[in-house]
């Protein structure tokens, strides 16, 4: 006969594996959803950050850009440069040149110069302290020159050296072409030239973390800072350049010297640069590795306080039937006596209960025993609750759109098929961009629920021109509450045989205009004004627009939600005799 495993030792090995099984589970969980959580938020800080750095480099690029401008287009700089550039002789002298050099470098105060070469070679600069160590020829062979060249008065902005005291610092060069205002012929070279101190002075002010390392490379993959100076003027891996513009707002990793490392970037417009911050996977997950030591020690604990608790409760449970088991036992031997001890809980006084009335009568303890195994349990009420959903609302105005058509009331019907195009429209999922041929969709289902109301005294003419910008995108219902007030605010109080509604959407360049006008009442000049003062008052507090009351105001402020605050819409008199509301948005040929 085999031999049986005790009751104890089934018990603790079935608590025991569920009980691992629970916490591993939580674990990994916990691990695995927190690992998650701070790598997020690691992307999210590192991206702000880097973000941050480029438009304080930016702002003070723009500056020297400025400066640099007013120098080039100086009159007294042209008038000299285009002497020396035809051989004349110049109505003006080198002193001046330098002068005016001098007087606009004092607007930034920064350790720079602005060094001018004429067509000849000859060189101008008021800064004793800082220069340029290169004629002319010197600075063509450059390989950035050609593009100083090819864009033809725009600065570029690239890695160099500079001179101080006969010392070489690393640098930043900003090249650009000077030229002649009235026949835009090159004649001469501007050079904006600062230490690479400045670069890391503003580096500094932004905080990437102990392990955040920062490198900024130009368009070609070169590095124009870098906290290891022997980079700078080296060219990044082009796989990493393209891995970094196929994923312009995300964090990557890329492998250096055999291991992982996150990289952070941002793109400039202005300066064509890239802003990258190195972070070692360590200092990413440090907050992680405090996370998992304090799970496992938790999870530890928790673990030898459960199999402590197992081991007494499946001892507690197992002894009194390890107990009757004897008894059982001793009854073969003809040892029949009853149980009088002390029994710990119901199940167990039960048990011997019904031990004791099997010894005083056998068949009615079997008897007993078959009643007591035969017991049926109380039903349980299980409260559902119904969860309205949208495809619910289809469904039913589905039901009735047929119910219609059954009955031959086809207009009843197209209404409430309309009516729910445009509430599927409307509250569905997903993007908040649309093209311009849905958004018309839209706005027809509207109109033909308007129609069916006003008939043929309400007119709505819409013209489209070029028609390809139907499959452009714009944000959704855009239209329909254009059309909504003009009808609410401009068409139904006035009494009038015919409402005209014009919608005229063009492009003109990169950007797509939306008018829609009306011969309703119009709007005064009184209104105007409090339009506009409801629009100063959403710029102090966003929430104001929202209770204004105003439905073309909250249109504006969704537009500027999305667009940004060069966009909105703007109400003047129509021609028709109500109001013409225009409005101007970007070309945007995708979702992005």
């Amino acid at each position: 006969m085999n031999k049986k495993i005790p009751i104890l030792v089934q018990l603790m090995l079935v608590f025991s594996t569920i009980l691992l099984i629970t916490v591993s589970s939580i674990s990994y969980f916990s691990i695995r959803n927190s690992s998650e959580v701070v790598l997020i938020k690691t992307s999210q800080y590192l991206q702000e950050s880097v973000i941050q750095l480029k438009g304080k480099i930016d702002v003070n690029l723009l500056e020297f850009d400025k400066v640099s401008q007013t120098v080039a287009f100086h009159p007294v700089v042209q008038d000299f440069l285009l002497d020396i550039h035809k051989g004349d002789i110049p109505t003006h002298n080198r002193f001046e040149i330098n002068n005016i050099i001098g007087e606009q470098s004092r607007f930034i105060k920064e350790d720079y110069i602005i060094h001018v070469i004429d067509s000849v070679g000859d060189d101008y600069f008021e800064n004793n302290t800082l220069y340029l160590n290169q004629d002319l020829h010197e600075l063509m062979k450059n390989r950035w020159f050609q593009k100083v060249n090819e864009y033809s008065g725009r600065m570029v902005w690239v890695a160099g050296d500079a001179w101080r005291d006969e010392e070489v610092l690393p640098s930043v060069i900003g090249a650009r072409q000077i030229n002649d205002l009235n026949h835009l012929e090159s004649i001469g070279y501007l050079f904006t030239v600062f230490p690479i101190e400045t670069l890391e002075r503003l580096v500094g002010e932004v905080n990437f973390g102990a392990s955040g390392k920062v490198q900024i490379v130009d368009k070609e993959g070169y590095v124009i800072y870098s906290e290891d100076k022997s980079q700078i003027g080296t060219q990044v891996e082009a796989g990493l350049m393209n891995e970094m513009l196929s994923h312009p707002n995300d964090m990557i990793d890329w492998e250096i010297d055999g291991e992982i490392t996150y990289i952070s970037h941002a793109q400039s417009e202005y300066a064509e640069w890239t802003f990258m911050v190195y972070v070692d996977i360590e200092e990413a997950f440090k907050d992680l590795k405090s996370i998992e030591n304090n799970l496992l020690i938790i999870g530890l604990t928790g673990v030898i306080t459960a199999l402590v608790f197992t081991l007494f409760f499946s001892w507690s449970l197992s002894i009194p039937i390890r107990k009757l088991a004897s008894r059982f036992k001793r009854i073969e031997q003809g040892a029949i006596e009853p149980y009088k001890g002390i029994m710990g809980n119901r199940e167990v006084y039960m048990l011997y209960k019904s031990y004791n009335d099997m010894l005083q009568n056998l068949n009615q303890t079997v008897k007993d025993l078959s009643d007591k195994q035969i017991s049926e349990k109380h039903a349980q009420l299980v409260a559902l609750k119904a969860q309205f959903k949208p495809h619910f609302l289809y469904n039913t105005l589905n039901t009735i759109y047929w119910e219609l058509i059954n009955e031959g009331q086809y207009n009843t019907a197209n209404m409430v098929l309309s009516l729910s195009d445009l509430l599927r429209y409307s509250i569905q999922p997903g993007s908040e961009l649309v093209t311009i041929d849905e958004d018309l969709k839209h706005l027809n289902h509207f109109l033909d629920i308007l129609k069916a109301r006003y008939g043929e005294k309400l007119k709505v003419n819409i013209e489209i021109n070029p028609e390809s910008i139907l499959s452009t995108y714009i944000m959704k219902l855009l239209l329909q509450p254009l059309v909504e007030n003009a009808i609410s605010h401009g068409l139904e109080p006035k009494r009038a045989p015919e409402w005209m509604i014009n919608i005229q959407i063009y492009r003109i360049e990169n950007l797509i205009y939306f008018i829609v006008e009306d011969n309703g009442i119009g709007m005064s000049e009184e209104d105007m004004k409090k339009y506009e003062e409801v629009q100063n008052l959403a710029e102090m507090n966003d929430q104001t627009i929202m209770h204004s009351g105003i439905g073309l105001s909250n249109l504006k402020y969704r537009i500027q939600l999305v667009y940004g605050k060069d966009f909105g819409l703007q109400l003047s008199n129509s021609e028709l005799g109500g109001l013409k509301v225009e409005i101007k948005l970007p070309l945007k040929r995708d979702k992005s």
